[in-house]
């Protein structure tokens, strides 16, 4: 209790599935295009699930089910596992524009592997309409930014260990499912709670830098195995 788990849960606003983050006033140069969508009758609701939504939030999610079916946004996924890709200006250089969604990964804040990454200083950066290097790159305008986290194991070390891919390790969540359980004195659950923390940290940042924002999807140490097993004890 009182740590950035409970913090994160009790303050940061998710949406619903996709996309994360938003953008206040127009897009990058990248911008939705209509060609080749196709409508839909798909209903959504008009309001969060959270009524405390910030109103960021609320005006991304309003955006994203006004152009669903209609629009497609161009997005591009940061080379997380090497900062010294630029994939932001790689786009540009290839086609004069500026992509309107970023897609960035937690991959390497945590894991045994002591890679060092700048995904959430580039998420504000990028929702700022600014380039990685502070450069402005458009004129009153926010970048959809979009987060998602390759999970490596907790209690990995160095090497295939420290891998996301749950058919690759042999973390197990310390969770009794007969009982409905946690084991909280497991080092297993320490670890896993201190990974939380990391991120909840990460999370908090983008808050306070009024970047609101869900995770895309969370992979793979919670995934199946090849052998269909769960990685549960």
């Amino acid at each position: 209790k009182g740590n950035n788990v409970n913090l994160f849960m009790k303050r940061l606003t998710l949406l619903p599935l996709c996309v994360v983050m938003l953008f206040s006033a127009s897009l990058f140069a990248g911008s939705p295009s209509s060609k080749n969508a196709e409508s839909s009758n798909a209903v959504f609701s008009t309001n969060l699930a959270d009524p405390a939504a910030e109103d960021s939030a609320k005006r991304l999610y309003k955006y994203l089910t006004d152009v669903y079916g209609k629009k497609i946004i161009t997005g591009q996924m940061e080379n997380a596992w090497n900062d010294d890709c630029n994939m932001l200006e790689r786009v540009y250089s290839d086609t004069s524009k500026y992509p309107a969604l970023m897609g960035f990964d937690f991959m390497n804040y945590t894991g045994a592997s002591g890679m060092v990454n700048h995904q959430t200083e580039r998420a504000i950066k990028f929702w700022n309409g600014q380039d990685w290097n502070g450069k402005k790159i458009a004129d009153n305008a926010h970048g959809i930014v979009a987060f998602c986290w390759h999970w490596r194991n907790p209690m990995g070390t160095n090497g295939p260990a420290d891998s996301f891919r749950a058919n690759e390790i042999a973390f197990r969540i310390p969770y009794d499912t007969e009982n409905d359980t946690w084991n909280v004195n497991s080092r297993a659950y320490k670890k896993l709670v201190a990974d939380l923390n990391k991120i909840a940290t990460e999370l908090l940042k983008l808050q306070k830098a009024g970047v609101p924002g869900i995770l895309l999807h969370l992979s793979k140490t919670c995934s199946p195995a090849d052998d269909g097993k769960l990685p549960f004890d």
